[in-house]
């Protein structure tokens, strides 16, 4: 072996040389011969595949009135403004709970003390702003109608008591039942799409051999409430379902 590199090296090519052509050679040889993924086919490429979009709707009933209730107050002083404010709400709660609302479904969800400036004098301040919002849950699981009723009675309690903004209500169900409809309009939108896969792969001349994928979309729009005139109260009338609705899009590998 020592003979053979000192027979190279009288030959003036040196054994890096030699090492740099065995390598090149190895790069274009493997290069040409790419290693193939054992977890990949060349056939993945070619799948044929068909699309459709299922859909399934579910109604619920409301079971629920969901409101946002605010006092505002304004002083010069920031403390006179917190004060009377405490006195609104608590005046406020105090009748909700004698309506047969519990406490536990009563909660604060913003509470803010902001300057308010005087729009002659730019950015002096004129007094302060106090803004307290709860958040009212209203029961009902029997009936539509009494569960309007009670949350006309809860806004006429509200704005008796002091409240003088309210930011919307929203009527829904338990989070069970909107689940549970959610379940059923998927198996729904599911068959759905399966029915339109197979018509379509009927008239196509071809056989469905598996799904490839499958992205479901869920939409659940809660109604307007509706607000009854002509009378001293405020009567709501809720909405006499919720449509809990589920698009599901699929694509079936076929032959």
């Amino acid at each position: 072996m020592q003979t053979q590199e000192k027979d190279l090296v009288r030959l003036g090519i040196p054994l890096s040389a030699i090492l740099f052509v065995v390598l090149v050679g190895q790069f274009y040889l493997f290069s040409s011969h790419p290693v193939v993924n054992a977890n990949t086919t060349s056939n993945t490429q070619n799948v044929r595949v068909i699309t459709v979009t299922g859909a399934g709707t579910v109604n619920v009933q409301p079971d629920r009135a969901v409101l946002t209730i605010g006092v505002i107050t304004q002083n010069t002083s920031a403390q006179i403004a917190a004060e009377r404010n405490a006195e609104i709400m608590s005046r406020l709660i105090a009748s909700l709970v004698s309506l047969g609302i519990n406490r536990s479904e009563i909660r604060t969800i913003h509470y803010s003390i902001s300057p308010a400036y005087d729009s002659c004098c730019g950015q002096k301040v004129a007094g302060y702003i106090v803004t307290n919002q709860i958040q009212v849950t209203v029961l009902n699981k029997d009936n539509v109608t009494e569960l309007g009723m009670r949350t006309g009675q809860v806004i006429d309690a509200a704005t008796s008591a002091g409240a003088n903004i309210l930011y919307g209500i929203e009527f829904t169900s338990s989070d069970s039942s909107i689940q549970s409809a959610k379940i059923q309009a998927l198996t729904l939108a599911a068959q759905d799409a399966a029915s339109q896969a197979n018509s379509l792969a009927r008239a196509l001349g071809v056989n469905i051999t598996g799904v490839v994928s499958a992205s479901p979309g869920f939409s659940i729009p809660y109604p307007v409430p509706v607000y009854a005139s002509g009378s001293a109260s405020t009567p709501v009338v809720p909405p006499s379902t919720i449509t809990v609705s589920v698009s599901l899009t699929v694509t079936y590998s076929i032959s």
